[in-house]
């Protein structure tokens, strides 16, 4: 069903696209007609609607995700057939029944929920690996569960509690914690300013970006360690690891990679000179 579709997103797309009329499609039911106005692709927009609803969204391509957004974009733009700008059904159709399938869009009005507390637990394996010592600052301390961690006489921000992270500017050793994933650009910028060592928990694909290497490249930065940690139920799921990334000020060795999730010591013959668990 999900390839059927796929297919049929793409054929509308291309009419769209081009501005050629809508016809009727072979491959659904009563030629694909729209209950709302006898429209075939608002039908078709209509089932892949429905198909959202019932099934994961990994059973859909992301190509046909995108060209249904596209395709909606065109349409409110007014392009394609004429009957997709003048009739109500087909505006409150755009209004409502596209948001569903749209909302899977990253990046699309989308709304994150930054308030995630660190597992107690997991706060305990961070800590117990990184050790940070010296002037130590956790910027968003939330319930405490790294922040009561840390050697004594640290250092914390809350944005909760009037104590802004962005309006602090002294220097410190160690920066530890679990930044707002929406925000994460603007809190490593940031923290790369005040501090020699930062250490962010969050779903490792942030690093990669070519914008956040070129910040930790400009700021004197290196990438030092990358830890691999399980994801806890609490926290939003994803197709990502979780992993806390420790970048140091000056450092141009290696990227060393430590393996803390319970997969770790699973993997079978291990290179030479590495351990089950430590990957360099």
């Amino acid at each position: 069903m999900a390839n059927v579709f796929g297919a049929e997103v793409g054929r509308t797309w291309r009419l769209v696209s081009r501005g050629e009329p809508m016809e009727p499609s072979p491959c659904l039911p009563s030629g694909g007609r729209s209950p709302l106005a006898g429209d075939s692709h608002l039908g078709i927009a209509l089932l892949l609607n429905a198909v959202l609803r019932a099934k994961p969204y990994d059973n859909l391509t992301r190509r046909t995700h995108t060209r249904c957004a596209s395709t909606r974009r065109m349409m409110q733009g007014g392009r394609g057939d004429p009957f997709l700008r003048k009739t109500p059904e087909t505006h409150r159709f755009l209004d409502h029944g596209c948001r569903p399938f749209v909302r899977y869009q990253p990046n699309r009005d989308y709304v994150s929920n930054d308030d995630i507390q660190t597992p107690p637990a997991l706060a305990r394996q961070l800590l117990d690996h990184f050790k940070p010592r010296g002037g130590v600052l956790e910027p968003c301390r939330g319930d405490g569960n790294i922040f009561r961690l840390l050697p004594a006489g640290s250092f914390w921000c809350e944005i909760k509690e009037d104590r802004d992270f962005f309006a602090r500017d002294r220097p410190v050793d160690w920066i530890i914690t679990n930044p707002p994933w929406s925000q994460v650009r603007r809190f490593l910028q940031h923290a790369m300013s005040i501090s020699e060592n930062v250490v962010f928990l969050l779903t490792i694909n942030h690093v990669w970006t070519k914008a956040r290497l070129l910040d930790i490249w400009a700021e004197g930065f290196g990438l030092r360690e990358i830890v691999l940690v399980d994801m806890p139920a609490s926290f939003p799921q994803s197709g990502f690891q979780l992993g806390a990334v420790l970048l140091e000020r000056s450092w141009k060795g290696a990227v060393s990679l430590t393996d803390l999730t319970s997969h770790a010591g699973c993997a079978e013959n291990p290179a030479k000179g590495e351990t089950a668990n430590q990957r360099s």
